[in-house]
This record gives C-alpha cells, sequence and structure tokens, in this order.
C-alpha cells in the first residue's frame, strides 16, 4: 500500500510542478485543448491577464500558424490550461522563464 501511495504523490507533485512557471510576453506557445476549435494554433503572446474573481489567467497571443478555424495573426485569447511552451523550430532555440 506504501508504493502505491507513493506513487500516486509522485505523479501528482510532478503536474503540480509542471504549472510553476507562465508564459511571458514574447514567449511562443502552443493550444493543446483537444476540446477547442483552435487546438493547434501556435503564437506569440501578447499578454497575460487576470480573469475575474481569481479565477485563473488569460493569455492573448498572435497566431503564427493557421488552421481550419484560424489564419496567420488572428488574436486569440485561451486560459493558461489549454496552453503549453511551443516546440522551436528547427535551428532555434526559445528559453522558457519560469517565475
Amino acid at each position: 500500500m506504501n508504493i502505491l501511495r507513493e506513487y500516486i504523490r509522485s505523479i501528482l507533485r510532478e503536474t503540480f510542478q509542471s504549472h510553476t512557471f507562465e508564459p511571458m510576453e514574447g514567449d511562443a506557445i502552443i493550444n493543446i485543448n483537444d476540446n477547442c476549435k483552435h487546438q493547434g494554433s501556435e503564437g506569440i503572446v501578447l499578454s497575460v491577464g487576470e480573469l475575474p474573481d481569481d479565477q485563473g489567467k488569460v493569455v492573448e497571443y498572435e497566431c503564427t500558424n493557421a488552421g481550419p478555424t484560424w489564419s496567420i495573426g488572428d488574436i486569440l485569447k485561451k486560459t493558461m490550461d489549454q496552453l503549453a511552451p511551443a516546440p522551436a523550430p528547427a535551428g532555434k532555440a526559445y528559453s522558457v522563464r519560469r517565475n
């Protein structure tokens, strides 16, 4: 039973700790939400704002790729749980800033 408890705790720590940094203006991001019509959209963060009543944060980004429901240059707003750092294009490295 202790082994199972430790395994579950390690998974929870990994999950919660992976969300300890936030995107900043200029960072490259990608929408990873399987249930979003903009899934796969990539862009550069324009701003990070607060949602009302301490419900979290919203990220506004300009799209750098096109898809079925968005175009290059579109401005999208998403909650942070829908986004992840975008993989760097070949030959370019992005730095991940931690808060």
